[in-house]
């Protein structure tokens, strides 16, 4: 369960980066947002038959943001290691000679 703001207002809202579509950050604050207006109609309904209606939308809202946060940690990730590999390619690996193979090696071995 993502952190809430000391002041009990609700979950913090998240710096995504640039690897991250418009479009995702967008619902993700979406749902941040649908999130703390599920939490203050729970904290504000007096009528004992709306509870249980409030208190799924607050945790429907919670997975919903959950989920979507996870989306765009996940995209963020994957456009992080394209970026890697990308750049992989521009190092030239290291040549070392091949390895002596074993048996040559013990016959030198023994010939000394």
């Amino acid at each position: 369960m993502p952190a809430q703001s000391s002041s009990g207002a609700g979950p913090e809202p998240v710096a995504l980066t640039p690897a991250v579509p418009a479009e995702v950050a967008a619902l993700v604050e979406q749902a941040r947002r649908e999130w703390i207006a599920a939490q203050n109609e729970f904290d504000s309904v007096t009528d004992p038959d709306l509870v249980d209606h409030a208190i799924f939308a607050m945790q429907a809202a919670e997975r919903r943001y959950v989920y979507l946060l996870r989306l765009a940690n996940r995209l963020r990730r994957e456009a992080l290691e394209a970026r890697e590999a990308a750049a992989a390619p521009l190092t030239a690996p290291s040549r070392r000679p091949a390895a002596t193979p074993p048996a040559r090696t013990a016959r030198r071995l023994r010939e000394r």
